[in-house]
């Protein structure tokens, strides 16, 4: 396999991106811990539209201007627009990275592995 040898931090980057959060209703008194629950969620998994694995957010806050949630059409949630910086496991194509492994477990559904790097 051809590719071109890269530190681990070349394949993190640090993205701001502006979300559109729709929460419910229950969390009005407090929409900030609705939205850091909906991120929470975003965390270690691919997504198309960042381009990379979201690893952690930090300055989570509503977009300027735009500090009020909307009720849209006949729908209940409450709709808001944050930003936050996220950092992104983004490595190039035909990157390779080298790490060691430290640990395996074996669990009831499948098989993990700590990758240390």
């Amino acid at each position: 396999m051809s590719g071109s040898n890269a530190n681990i931090g070349d394949c993190f980057q640090s993205v701001e991106v502006n979300l559109k959060v729709a929460i419910q209703p229950v969390y009005s008194a407090k929409p900030i811990d609705a939205v850091k629950d909906q991120l929470n969620n975003l965390l270690f998994k691919y997504s198309e539209s960042i381009g990379g694995v979201p690893l952690s957010f930090s300055e989570l806050s509503f977009a300027k201007g735009k500090e009020y949630a909307r009720i849209m059409s006949d729908q209940f949630w409450l709709h808001v627009d944050v930003s936050t910086k996220l950092v992104v496991f983004k490595p190039t194509v035909g990157q390779r990275i080298q790490g060691k492994v430290n640990k395996v477990r074996q669990t009831q559904s499948t098989r993990q592995s700590a990758i240390k790097f």
